[in-house]
């Protein structure tokens, strides 16, 4: 099977609430608020100290992974403003076929469904476009609002992990979700 190179969503993918674009400087203020949630740092490469400087590399980190051809990452701006509010990203699995999918929102922009529907729209882009058959997500079993982001999103609960993922030097166990593309009636 050939393997499609990674490239930014061309036309970018966007709706009425959310627009998903590549990383910039001007993003520098959604990463320092980020860095100062207890939870993002703890499973991704949001510094846990900001300063402009560990902004920049995260931003750097960002566009380096389609570099590398280990995923899309986008920042998750507001439709309206473009101001960015968090992250999503595709990310290919070792499985031919699978993608996995991560998010994040700042604080401030938490409770107005903008990671649902990222989530919604990279998984279905990433379907149609990157010869994926199946995305999927871990969740930590206490995090609630995770699990309703990807409920939201299209995707179903298949099973435990336990002790599957190290956040903080400890194995957690974790849900994993997955959405399929559609079988076509046929």
């Amino acid at each position: 099977m050939t393997v499609r190179p990674l490239q930014y969503p061309n036309p970018p993918l966007a709706d009425d609430l959310v627009q998903l674009r590549p990383w910039s400087e001007k993003d520098l203020p959604a990463i320092e608020e980020a860095s100062r949630d207890p939870q993002v740092p703890m499973g991704t490469t949001v510094p846990e100290v900001f300063t402009p400087a560990e902004g920049r590399a995260f931003v750097h980190r960002q566009h380096s992974r389609l570099l590398k051809g280990e995923g899309v990452s986008l920042a998750v701006a507001d439709a309206q403003t473009g101001v960015a509010s968090g992250l999503v990203i595709l990310r290919r699995r070792p499985q031919p076929g699978v993608g996995g999918v991560g998010y994040w929102i700042i604080p401030s922009a938490r409770g107005r469904g903008m990671a649902s529907r990222a989530v919604d729209l990279i998984t279905t882009w990433g379907l149609a476009s990157l010869d994926l058959h199946r995305v999927e997500a871990w969740v930590t079993r206490d995090n609630l609002a995770s699990q309703g982001v990807l409920e939201s999103a299209g995707f179903e609960r298949e099973g435990l992990l336990r002790k599957f993922l190290i956040l903080s030097g400890e194995p957690r166990d974790v849900y994993v979700y997955a959405r399929l593309t559609p079988v076509l009636p046929g």
